[in-house]
Order: structure tokens, then sequence, then C-alpha cells
């Protein structure tokens, strides 16, 4: 013990100093070198994120690839890319390859909504396609019959229900306007499907969509007046 503790006595404080400095000279460099490397991640991720929007969005010629549910970002992203494209070209015609099982049903009024507002349907100036690649469910569904031009994949389906919400509470007044509520958005549904030509009377889409999810071929959607095409 003695003798450490006249080792320690021989070391002068320059030398403690200098070992300090020494020590902290290594450890910002390895702090340098972590941020640096955490520098790198953050470029690379970014970079990866922009490629991803590119794929998605497609902004510059017309593309929009909807492979979500319908929320309110959804609605968000999409209504930003037909602006840039009216900006971009007023005559244009777009494309929304759409995969969904459906989502949020006041978003997905709007989506209908700002889609019309573009659509030669509408009394916009783009012919719009709304192509289904996969599955088009519950609002998205709904969101099919706003095109110009539906078309659903030959291995694609449709699924339709009743809306609903995740939760319902509070006094019977509460879950009586809560159900009429419901029960007029049921009409509103049937309505958009009768206007886009749909070859069922109200009585037998309700019963089809009574207590169940009614699933369509695409060939069953294109018999039934829910898709122009099938392809």
């Amino acid at each position: 013990m003695a003798e450490e503790i006249q080792e320690v006595e021989d070391i002068s404080v320059e030398e403690l100093v200098a070992e300090a400095e020494v020590a902290t000279t290594l450890a910002n460099a390895e702090r340098a070198k972590a941020d640096a490397i955490a520098a790198e991640y953050t470029a690379r991720k970014l970079e990866l994120e922009y490629r991803r929007d590119l794929i998605e969005f497609e902004s510059l010629n017309g593309i929009y690839i909807f492979h979500r549910q319908v929320t309110k970002k959804a609605q968000n992203q999409l209504i930003q890319s037909m602006h840039v494209w009216h900006q971009l070209d007023q005559e244009s015609q777009w494309t929304i390859y759409l995969n969904s099982v459906g989502g949020d049903m006041f978003h997905g009024f709007g989506i209908i909504d700002e889609i019309a507002s573009y659509s030669l349907r509408g009394g916009g100036t783009h012919h719009i396609t709304i192509k289904v690649r996969g599955l088009a469910a519950s609002m998205a569904a709904v969101i099919l019959q706003a095109a110009d031009e539906r078309v659903v994949g030959p291995s694609s389906q449709l699924m339709v229900h009743k809306p609903s919400v995740e939760q319902a509470y509070g006094t019977e007044d509460v879950l009586e306007d809560e159900l009429r509520w419901l029960r007029r958005a049921t009409e509103w549904m049937y309505g958009v499907f009768r206007d886009r030509g749909m070859r069922l009377s109200r009585d037998e889409f309700m019963e089809r969509i009574n207590r169940r999810d009614w699933y369509l071929t695409a060939q069953d959607a294109l018999e039934l007046g829910l898709a122009d095409h099938v392809g």
C-alpha cells in the first residue's frame, strides 16, 4: 500500500492534467464519431423517406398509391397531391391505385368531395380513374364510386357493410341520436351506390349488408354496377 501511495505522489500535477486532457480528447473524438454516424443515419433515413414519398405520391405525373386506411392524414396527403397535379396541368388524367380496409367516414366524405370537385363527373377538368388493387372495403368501396372510371382488378374485391362507430356511450337520448345518425349514413351510402348505377333496389341492398360484411368479386361489382371495368 505504501508503494502505491508513493507512486501516486511521484506523478506531478502537470502529468495528471495532461492525462486528463488526453482522456478528454479521446472522449470528444468518440463523441464526434458517434455524432457523425448519427448524422449519416439521419441523412439516409430522410433520403429513404423522400424516395418513399415519391413512390407513394408521384405528384408530378398524376399517379397516387392509396394503400392505407382512410384517415385524416391520408385525406390531407391525397388532397395536397391533387392540388399539385392541378397546378401543373389543369386537364391531365389522374389514376389512383386503391387498396384499403376503409376507415373514418368523415375523412372519407372529404376525399369523395375533393375527387368529385376535380373529376369530369363532378364538373371538373380531370378524368380520374380509380383502380382497386387488392381490396376496397367499407369507406374505400364508397370512395371508388367518386371516380370517372371505376376499375377492379380480376383478383381484387370490394366489401360493403353498414357504417359503424368504435364506441357509443351516454344517455338513452345520446344513443338514440347516434343510432339515427348511423341510419342516415347507411342511406347516404346507398344513395352513392344508386347514383352510380347500382342494379339493386334499396331493399335488396339492405338485405345484403344486414348484420354482415358483403364481399363482391370484381365480376360481381361489374354486374351490379359498382364498377365499370375489370382489369
